[in-house]
């Protein structure tokens, strides 16, 4: 079950370049409308049929309904159908789904596929502004991969919101101690005190982007599940731990390990090169792609990481 954050329906407001030229109070309402369906309907079902439908459909212009074909896919909003089971299951909360166009129409719906849907349409005959929600919040979604969708995080669409997604980091990491919580947080700031630019990637990892490299990741906060349990762990691209390995003398044994036993450079691609650095008297080559991951959260790892991103920050500037 994914976590839906309550929002006030008073605290709702639309930036003008969202609105798609519709009324303003009225796209507020319609925000609020779809936000409270997608708060009960998240608690049990997947959403990705509705997103789908929000970002391939063919709406009318009073938005009592609209056509969608089912084979259309939108690769970089990630929005297309899998199961026509998930598309019948919205039937059971209102929505109505007609017109279906099949290849076989001897064929029994229970046994339908994915190639058996051509087209169909759908409306909300309860209240056309659900329709109209749906399509102003997955057009900004889709230009975020649709993550925004699955947290009903219509905060993206108010007036001086960030322009990329970054919410809280207690609703993204809901399962932390209030301790862990604490000290993550402490790591975050250290990230936006330098200028990070901070964005969920997926509804379980939020990527930091340094302001003096754009093009790559600078840290990265995501989920795991160890033992049936979730946990977090960090990733820190620390591309020039070379200058710095005397920082390491000063560092808990746990998060020295979790540097020297990262993934060895295997020149998987001629590119990259490695990322090479000496300590103990012992040379390593380190892949690029897996530097340097972390699953300590006590105080002093966080204050080791701290240390490391203040001297990977100071080459960067540098």
């Amino acid at each position: 079950m994914r976590i839906v954050q309550y929002i006030d329906k008073n605290d709702i407001s639309i930036s003008d370049k969202f609105t798609q030229g519709y009324d303003e109070a009225r796209c507020v309402e319609a925000l609020y409308i779809l936000y409270d369906f997608l708060r009960e309907f998240m608690k049990t079902e997947d959403a990705s049929c509705l997103y789908s439908i929000g970002i391939l459909g063919i709406f009318e212009a009073d938005f009592s309904s609209a056509v969608v074909d089912y084979h259309a896919k939108d690769t970089k909003a990630r929005a297309w159908f899998s199961n026509p089971k998930s598309l019948f299951a919205l039937e059971k909360y209102g929505f109505v789904i007609s017109e279906i166009k099949v290849i076989d129409e001897n064929k029994p719906k229970n046994k339908w596929t994915g190639k058996d849907v051509l087209q169909f349409r759908i409306a909300y005959p309860q209240n056309n502004d659900l329709l109209l929600g749906l399509k102003l919040f997955t057009t900004v979604c889709g230009k975020m991969g649709g993550i925004p969708f699955y947290k009903a995080d219509i905060r993206i669409m108010y007036k001086n919101a960030p322009k990329h997604y970054a919410p809280p980091l207690n609703e993204v990491y809901e399962f932390l101690t209030e301790k862990e919580a604490e000290l993550v947080g402490m790591f975050n700031t250290k990230l936006e005190e330098i200028g990070c630019a901070r964005n969920l990637e997926r509804d379980y990892m939020t990527k930091y982007i340094h302001p003096k490299n754009k093009g790559k990741t600078f840290a990265t906060i995501y989920t795991i599940e160890r033992n049936g349990k979730n946990e977090i762990e960090l990733k820190l691209n620390l591309r020039n731990i070379g200058k710095y390995t005397d920082c390491l003398n000063n560092c808990i044994k746990t998060v020295i390990t979790s540097i020297l036993t990262t993934e060895e450079c295997h020149n998987c691609k001629t590119a990259c090169g490695g990322v090479f650095f000496e300590y103990d008297c012992k040379r390593y080559k380190k892949c690029p792609w897996h530097i340097f991951r972390f699953n300590n959260f006590t105080e002093q790892a966080i204050q080791n990481y701290i240390q490391l991103i203040e001297l990977e920050d100071k080459e960067l500037r540098a």
